[in-house]
């Protein structure tokens, strides 16, 4: 018999618990480790840029693959990538102040990381295509629970015993997340559905003289290219503010715990959202959640820029509730939705690869922008190119 539905939540939600602990960990405290190595804002700003690139180029490959390969399954995919990630976390602690390889390594280790987001999704997304009750919304609440309590652990550890405490959780956390994606299969249900999964495979196959017909993927969605567009732009503001969050937040006169306080309660703020999404998509459809939380994307880069204090940066965390948090699940319900079955990891690559873009400009223009003008200045673009983003999104999503 098929393991019980809050058996699968409950292992999803350790899969998307421990992934959201390693961005993090790798992501979100990069600022901190290479500010540590001696690099300069513009060089942070490059080195994060180019991996965002270079992910932005392997998601949708890496996810047309896992689409439609029948020889590796999309556990292994992950698994395989998350180990590359514990070889260049291990490599770190042999580095000790050579810029170049350290900015390689760490690069690299972002590369992965980031490839991994959009396969993450899909495994979800598979249940639930299946037609089982897997609760998607709690699942990620999980994940953006553990983002802050790690987010609060590392602030403090780092104040405590400096920035060496990064690679060595990058290892242990993604020693933990293998384990967990290999352990996620339902594997009462696997015999069963092999032969549900050659069927499928057969469709497809019989379908791709006709997509072939239609022409290619953005072909079959045209307006799905402009919203990702706009989806880009958006993601630019947000990741100015993420990847310099600790510039950020030493502007307002913090440090890195308050760094660590602030991102553990931006990822606080986002529970509510998680956690009952899967309710507020019956009532309202995933294409409004997705238009509503472009408007909220704006509202935080204001409030990020009009707060004169530690205490204020606080405060305006909660905006992430109906921002990032609502943006996140919404896009990943609007692609399952607007694409069909043989399209939908990819097109969840498409829609990955936004947020990884919008890292690439956010980063090279967010660490330039501070080191010639300072932060009030980059939070000024962040603005603007949130208001940009959100009236591109408003006009290209479409009514599903």
């Amino acid at each position: 018999m098929p393991q019980k539905n809050s058996v699968i939540t409950a292992k999803y939600g350790l899969v998307q618990g421990l992934y959201w602990m390693s961005i993090a960990v790798a992501l979100s405290f990069s600022s901190v480790y290479l500010l540590s190595k001696d690099f300069t804002n513009t060089q942070i700003g490059i080195t994060v840029g180019i991996a965002s690139f270079i992910a932005a180029i392997l998601q949708p490959i890496v996810a047309g693959f896992a689409d439609y390969t029948d020889k590796i399954s999309l556990n292994k995919i992950v698994s395989i990538l998350s180990i590359a990630m514990l070889v260049f976390g291990g490599l770190l602690f042999a580095v000790k102040s050579k810029m170049i390889i350290i900015a390689l390594l760490y690069g690299m280790i972002m590369i992965f990381l980031l490839v991994i987001l959009p396969l993450v999704s899909s495994l979800g997304m598979e249940y639930i295509n299946r037609g089982v009750k897997l609760n998607f919304g709690l699942a990620r609440g999980m994940g953006s629970l553990s983002y802050a309590v790690i987010s609060y652990c590392v602030g403090i550890l780092v104040a405590m015993y400096g920035t060496v405490v990064i690679p060595g959780l990058i290892i242990l956390v993604n020693l933990v997340f293998i384990f967990a994606v290999y352990n996620f299969r339902d594997s009462k249900t696997v015999t069963a559905e092999k032969k549900l999964e050659l069927e499928r495979r057969l469709l497809e196959r019989d379908l791709e003289e006709h997509q072939k017909e239609e022409g290619h993927f953005f072909a079959r969605y045209p307006k799905f290219s402009i919203l990702l567009v706009g989806i880009v732009i958006a993601c630019l503001s947000q990741n100015m503010m993420n990847n310099f969050l600790f510039q950020i937040v030493e502007s307002k006169g913090g440090g890195s715990t308050e760094f660590g306080i602030t991102m553990a309660l931006a990822a606080l703020c986002e529970l509510p959202t998680m956690f009952l999404f899967v309710y507020m998509v019956e009532k309202v459809r995933c294409d409004i959640w997705m238009k509503i939380s472009s408007i909220f994307f704006l509202l935080k880069s204001f409030g990020t820029f009009f707060v004169s204090n530690i205490y204020g940066m606080y405060m305006i965390q909660i905006l992430q509730m109906m921002g990032f948090a609502l943006f996140t699940l919404s896009s990943i319900f609007y692609v399952n939705r607007v694409m069909r079955h043989q399209d939908r990891i990819k097109g969840q690559a498409f829609m990955t690869m936004t947020g990884t873009l919008g890292g690439v400009l956010g980063s090279l223009f967010g660490g330039i922008i501070i080191d010639n003008s300072g932060v009030p200045a980059m939070l000024v673009l962040s603005i603007v190119t949130a208001g940009v983003g959100m009236i591109i999104m408003w006009f290209s999503t479409e009514k599903i």
